[in-house]
């Protein structure tokens, strides 16, 4: 008995293009930085906020600084407020963003629409929070941060053509 071709390419996968499997791999290097960095910084908030306030007690830490930069200091102390609620939504969107990017490996397109929103909405709450606390220096530079995560979402897009 021969076996239907039409049946046998149906069970078949689809080839994963290498660009799609390129960016799949930076992406799984991507997140499991972002996965450590969230830990390392839930672990380590509380240290470096005493780091910075020590340091900031010294008087010879302003005697160079020109005087506009003397504020930024203090308004970069209150990121430290921040830290824990950053880190715990990096984290779970990292989380997330792995199983977004094996659906995509999968070659299915349900993955992208995972990968987009766990890709982007840390950012969105980065800009929020590095605006309230440094204004438009924060917002100028949560933008610019915002770059390489938009270019991926778009690259990944033009692979959607190959994906089930």
């Amino acid at each position: 008995m021969e076996k239907n071709p039409s049946k046998a390419s149906l069970n078949q996968e689809k080839p994963r293009p290498v660009f799609l499997t390129v960016l799949c791999i930076l992406s799984y290097a991507g997140n499991g930085f972002v996965i450590l960095g969230s830990l390392i910084t839930l672990v380590m908030a509380g240290p470096f906020r005493m780091i910075w306030e020590k340091a900031m007690e010294q008087p010879e830490m302003y005697e160079e600084v020109p005087v506009p930069f003397t504020d930024m200091f203090d308004r970069f102390a209150s990121l430290f407020d921040y830290l824990p609620l950053i880190s715990w939504v990096n984290l779970a969107a990292a989380l997330l963003n792995l199983f977004g990017v094996y659906q995509m490996w999968k070659m299915k397109k349900s993955g992208y629409y995972v990968y987009s929103v766990t890709e982007l909405a840390p950012y969105i709450l980065a800009v929020i929070v590095y605006t309230m606390a440094l204004g438009p220096f924060g917002f100028a530079m949560s933008l610019f941060n915002m770059v390489i995560p938009v270019a991926f979402v778009i690259l990944y897009g033009l692979n959607l053509k190959h994906m089930d």
